[in-house]
This record gives structure tokens, sequence and C-alpha cells, in this order.
């Protein structure tokens, strides 16, 4: 769904840019979203743009959000607020342009109840929510992102796929 919000966009000729959360260490995820300059920590050997940064006036997808702990969350509601940042061990203030989508399969208010997730950056996410259902209950989808994907790998690879083989359709139904 961020995917195809970013393509019908204004900003579908920008990067489109996906931040897996939930597969980075808590004390990596600051340097994917912000950057970092050399020598800001051990393994900061040279300087690095983060995402927001590298994204332009592109789109952030945060996936699995709900991982963020809490120096994450404060210093991404102060993007959201301010839309400035500063990479890590920088004094240099960026201004974020890019547009920021977030996913969760989790619902966020019960981790908002019990202390996990920030109150303020809950309802600053929450002004426009999409509930997909999972793919195992849109079946019909299923087909058609198939399809989708067999394009988009045919393209990037330039391997033309004249079509997909019924019985292989068939077993993805």
């Amino acid at each position: 769904l961020s995917r195809l919000i970013h393509d019908v966009s204004p900003r579908r000729n920008e990067p489109f840019l996906n931040v897996a959360c939930g597969a980075l260490p808590n004390d990596l995820i600051e340097s994917e979203l912000f950057g970092h300059v050399r020598g800001a920590f051990t393994s900061a050997h040279a300087d690095k743009d983060g995402k927001f940064l590298a994204a332009g006036r592109g789109t952030v997808l945060l996936d699995e959000i709900d991982v963020l702990g809490p120096e994450q969350q404060v210093k991404l509601l102060r993007v959201i607020e301010t839309g400035e940042f500063e990479p890590i061990g920088s004094n240099k203030t960026h201004v974020n342009q890019a547009r920021l989508v977030v996913a969760s399969n989790m619902d966020l208010q019960p981790l908002v109840e019990q202390g996990k997730f920030r109150p303020d950056l809950y309802y600053r996410l929450n002004m426009l929510k999409f509930d997909v259902l999972p793919l195992r209950r849109r079946k019909s989808d299923i087909i058609v992102l198939a399809n989708d994907f067999v394009h988009q790998m045919s393209l990037k690879h330039n391997i033309p796929v004249d079509r997909i083989d019924e019985e292989f359709m068939e077993a993805l139904h």
C-alpha cells in the first residue's frame, strides 16, 4: 500500500526507501534513519547519509515501527513536529523533505496503554490509518500480486515473461 501511495503521487520519480526496523538492532536504527558522521561511534569510519536525507523528496517507509525504543521515538517525533534532525555526532541540522509512511503488524494502541509507545507519537502517526487485512484473508489479491511481482522481476532482470504457468497460479490460490 505504501508503495502504491508513492507510485501514484507527485513524488513517484523520487526514491522510495524501506527501513525494516524489526530487522535492525535498536542501536543501529537511529544511524539508519538519520545518518552519522565519521567518528560518531566506533565503527563510523565514514560519513553516512540516513534514509531521511537519502530519500530527498521521496518516501521513507518505516516498517515494524512498534520496535522503536523510547530514544528513537523521541527523535522521530521531532522529525514529524519540526521537520528537523541531526545525524549522529553532528550538530548540523537537516530539514526532512521526505514523506513518512509507517507500518506495523501490531495495534499500537495497547503499546501506548502499556507505556511502550509514546502517546504523542501515536497520535501524530494515527492521523490517517489504513487497516490492511493479512494476505491470507485476501486470497484474490495473491494472483494480482504474483503477476505484478513477476512483471517487476522481468523488467529488473531483463527477462521477458509471456505468461505465468496456470498450474502455478492455481497452486497460489
